[in-house]
């Protein structure tokens, strides 16, 4: 079994602002659907309203938390995963909705 691990959400508790609980809602291709959606454009206001179309059971949490790592690897192991993949941005870099961080934490 296989999964692919991203770690770079990023909690206002944990890390001192949201990182990709709060993206901003993206357009659709055609205006006439735009229209129906007045949030196009804003951001997402975690912690209820988060980026996600699933709400996580561990709530929206920071990649950086220990425990947090700790018991995504558990609940991999529980599932039978044998092969992660480890999705990262290089120390000191992010995407145009991350914080740059440490990606060397998880290691």
């Amino acid at each position: 079994v296989q999964a692919f691990y991203y770690a770079w959400w990023a909690s206002a508790s944990e890390d001192g602002e949201w990182s990709h609980w709060d993206h901003v809602y993206l357009p659709h291709w055609t205006d006439s659907v735009n229209r129906r959606y007045p949030n196009i454009g804003t951001k997402h206001l975690p912690p209820d309203d988060i980026g996600a179309r699933f709400y996580p059971s561990l709530g929206p949490y920071s990649s950086a938390s220990k425990e947090i790592i700790r018991r995504h690897l558990t609940l991999m192991k529980e599932a039978g995963v044998d092969t992660l993949v480890y999705s990262w941005y290089p120390r000191g870099l992010s995407d145009e909705n991350g914080i740059s961080g440490n990606p060397d934490k998880l290691m």
